[in-house]
């Protein structure tokens, strides 16, 4: 429920927060994160699942604790040429 939810507000904040200049490869790129992501991460929680059963949630829980401190650096530069919020 919660990703069909979040789906549309994400794809919106990308394309409100792309400066106009980069908005098609930015847009390319957005979309590209999340096939790549589609792709691996069944993979990879497969091999993490075959090796131990207590493996993936560990390497979600180390994930979790990655991007809590990468959070913080996360900063927009203002730049002229971006849309506005509206």
């Amino acid at each position: 429920m919660a990703e069909i939810l979040l789906g549309p507000a994400l794809s919106e904040l990308s394309v409100t927060l792309t400066p106009q200049a980069a908005g098609g490869f930015t847009q390319g790129l957005y979309q590209f994160s999340w096939a790549v992501g589609m792709v691996a991460a069944p993979a990879l929680f497969t091999l993490l699942l075959q090796t131990d059963p207590l493996l993936p949630w560990g390497f979600e829980a180390a994930a979790c604790l990655i991007a809590l401190f990468a959070a913080p650096a996360l900063t927009t530069a203002d730049r002229p040429g971006r849309r506005s919020l509206r």
